[in-house]
């Protein structure tokens, strides 16, 4: 959860905030105060998309890098 918390601070401090919303939404999603109660084939898809989401935007923030520079 900490970890959804600090990307979502990262992405606020570039200039393109593409993943800050779906960070703060993952943050509170697996918030370990809090439990949602999702069945185990619920959690296996939701940790599916998550690891493609964070795939995804650390692919995206080295490409945007690499263009800005």
């Amino acid at each position: 959860m900490v970890g959804f918390f600090y990307f979502a601070y990262a992405d606020n401090n570039d200039k393109i905030k593409i993943f800050l919303p779906i960070f703060i939404i993952v943050a509170i999603i697996i918030n370990p105060i809090i439990k949602i109660p999702f069945g185990r084939s619920v959690w296996q898809i939701i940790d599916v998309i998550l690891s493609i989401i964070l795939l995804t935007s650390v692919l995206l923030t080295n490409k945007l890098k690499d263009i800005n520079s």
